[in-house]
């Protein structure tokens, strides 16, 4: 008679954790080897603890320091506050309670205050260094998850004496917004293990976050990835 078997793993938050503080966080720029080895503590103790992404980028984001070019973000916003532009108002990083006094300056045809502009510009600045911190936190995370899964089933594969060329494997983009549309057209694509699935820009990945990937498919990567056992003939 025919019969079924289900097959589960879990890939272990202490392997992930193993895994993210071995990691030399290559993509991030213009980090110290103290950033880089302090950040990924952090992140190790948010897999072992069972913290999110956001709390592990908290606990770093003091210490990691804004790149070169959001520096420049943060002196553009300044100088569209001191100019008075309504482009200031299209920044993603500002923070929104502040447009009702940045459209009133505007409207009136009034300087913000020096003290108004510092505010403004320092809770800019908080936002740019929580969004690097986040984004650090979830890249990190995602590749050392998807290598301990990438483990985990090597592993399985090893114990149940099944053949690797059994296992097909598949893409799942996540379906929200800001989900890359090279990485939408992904979804649901099905590859062989072993076998590289394709962007929309016919770019390779083993999967989510992969490392030798390059930056614009892997930083902030959401998506993930499942396998399925193919019946023996």
């Amino acid at each position: 008679p025919e019969t079924t078997a289900g097959v589960s793993f879990d890939p272990s938050h202490p392997k992930a954790a193993e895994i993210v503080r071995a990691q030399r966080l290559e993509f991030v720029q213009n980090f110290t080897e103290q950033q880089r080895r302090s950040t990924a503590q952090a992140l190790a103790r948010s897999f072992n603890s069972g913290t999110g992404t956001i709390e592990a980028a908290r606990s770093f984001q003091q210490s990691i320091g804004l790149t070169a070019q959001q520096e420049q973000w943060v002196a553009s916003y300044r100088s569209l506050l001191e100019t008075n532009s309504r482009e200031a108002l299209s920044r993603d990083l500002r923070a929104r309670t502040f447009d009702g006094k940045i459209k009133a300056a505007i409207d009136r045809n009034r300087p913000l205050t020096q003290k108004q502009i510092d505010t403004m510009v320092d809770r800019y600045r908080r936002n740019a260094l929580a969004m690097r911190a986040e984004t650090i936190a979830r890249t990190e995370s995602t590749q050392a998850a998807a290598e301990a899964r990438e483990l985990a089933l090597d592993q399985m594969l090893e114990q149940t004496g099944i053949e690797e060329a059994r296992i097909m494997e598949t893409w799942n983009a996540n379906s929200g917004s800001r989900t890359r549309h090279h990485h939408a057209t992904m979804n649901g694509q099905k590859q062989p293990k072993g076998t590289p699935f394709v962007d929309g820009l016919k770019q390779k990945l083993r999967y989510p976050c992969d490392p030798k990937a390059a930056a614009n498919t892997r930083i902030n990567c959401r998506c993930s990835k499942t396998f399925a056992i193919i019946p023996e003939a």
